[in-house]
């Protein structure tokens, strides 16, 4: 079995360590022994038969979120629950499921791809802000922007082969709201729930062709008080095919995150009461897209600006007038927010991206929260995206 949490994107070429880590970097990379080899062969196996194991046994039928404040480090921690207590990692899996090793280094030179995001940034933003979606097609050759689920019911789900389903393992948002972001944003004390659009059932098109599920699957955390949603995992139906050599004929209609999220989000705001004109902030966590973290890496180095270390990781913020800012929400994890404001005005309000922030944080479960690592495998990458009315 293999870790969702650890490729809600793709992976990282990163670019982002701390100066001072790249030497413990080096001295970590020794000739390993025979012996070394052997025992890291037996572990691997133990592992694996671990995972076995876990996938079998059953899940509790119900959990109660939270999410703890240290008040010592200011790291923020969210996490579910299971029958047996809080597990500390993500799919109550040993922490070794955690994530994949990033290496995290400085930016070198312009990824080929910054321009195009930086143009396709301009044009969310002009979409955004954009009074109605009709005003916008104007401005992009008449093109229809609209999306055909503004609301979407059970029905549906189930037509197209969808399961959702409330996270009942242990989740967790590693450092979400560290010290700076969580001064900057007044994160307090409250509930999130965690939730799993999963395409795991198979459907029948309008043709009465029986299509194969292709596992896709969208794992968000929604927090309504705060106004927060935490996109944990973002591999959707198309990406997911592709990986497992399905044809794309097997994707349904029904299929991007942004029309997923704003479900989500309706039905977890009804549930608490809460205006979903609230939303203020979507956190793209732990990002794997290579493409991604090339432009976040870029958009650190080229405005003169680092981690200055591993106490102090960010967040680092760009104006959305900005190229950095305009790149970083074309990019392929910041299209989904911009098309979720985009496209729903309606129940979400006029609202654009005005800042988006990159920060670290750590991704070992196994170690004591309330401490910092200083191992670069530990390092996550994280974008959070700043909504406003416009």
């Amino acid at each position: 079995m293999y870790s969702m949490y650890s490729r809600w994107s793709q992976r990282v070429p990163a670019d982002l360590i701390p100066t001072q880590a790249s030497s413990h970097y080096q001295n970590c990379r020794r000739r390993r022994s025979p012996f070394a080899s052997m025992y890291q062969f037996i572990r691997t196996l133990l592992v694996m038969c671990a995972v076995g194991l876990a996938a079998s046994l059953p899940q509790p039928k119900h959990a109660t979120a939270s999410l703890q404040i240290y008040p010592d480090t200011n790291l923020v921690h969210a996490r579910i629950p299971d029958s047996s207590g809080y597990s500390p990692s993500p799919l109550g899996l040993p922490s070794v499921f955690r994530a994949k090793i990033h290496k995290v280094r400085q930016a070198k030179s312009q990824p080929p791809e910054w321009q195009d995001n930086v143009c396709r940034g301009r044009k969310l933003i002009s979409i955004m802000k954009a009074a109605t979606l009709e005003e916008a097609a104007a401005s992009n050759g008449g093109r229809d922007l609209s999306t055909p689920w503004k609301d979407i019911n059970d029905e549906t789900l189930t037509k197209y082969g969808w399961t959702l389903r409330e996270q009942r393992m242990g989740t967790e948002v590693a450092g979400v709201g560290e010290r700076k972001l969580q001064s900057d944003l007044g994160i307090q004390g409250v509930s999130p729930m965690g939730l799993i659009a999963h395409h795991n059932n198979p459907w029948t098109d309008d043709a009465g062709v029986k299509r194969k599920e292709t596992y896709g699957i969208y794992q968000d955390i929604f927090n309504p008080a705060f106004g927060l949603i935490v996109a944990v995992i973002i591999e959707g139906p198309s990406y997911r095919a592709e990986e497992y050599g399905l044809s794309q004929s097997n994707v349904p209609p029904l299929k991007q995150w942004a029309d997923f999220a704003h479900l989500l989000w309706i039905r977890q705001c009804e549930a608490k009461g809460v205006d979903p004109k609230g939303l203020r902030y979507v956190i793209q966590e732990n990002i794997e897209n290579e493409e991604t973290v090339a432009l976040m890496n870029w958009a650190v180095y080229s405005t003169g600006q680092k981690f200055r270390g591993w106490k102090d990781r960010g967040p680092i913020y760009f104006s959305a007038d900005s190229d950095e800012g305009a790149a970083l929400i074309g990019s392929a994890n910041g299209r989904g927010t911009a098309w979720l404001l985009a496209q729903h005005k309606d129940t979400l309000g006029h609202k654009t991206i005005t800042r988006v922030a990159v920060f670290l944080t750590d991704v070992d479960g196994d170690k004591d929260y309330r401490s910092y690592s200083s191992k670069m495998e530990d390092i996550q990458i994280n974008a959070l995206y700043i909504i406003e009315n416009v």
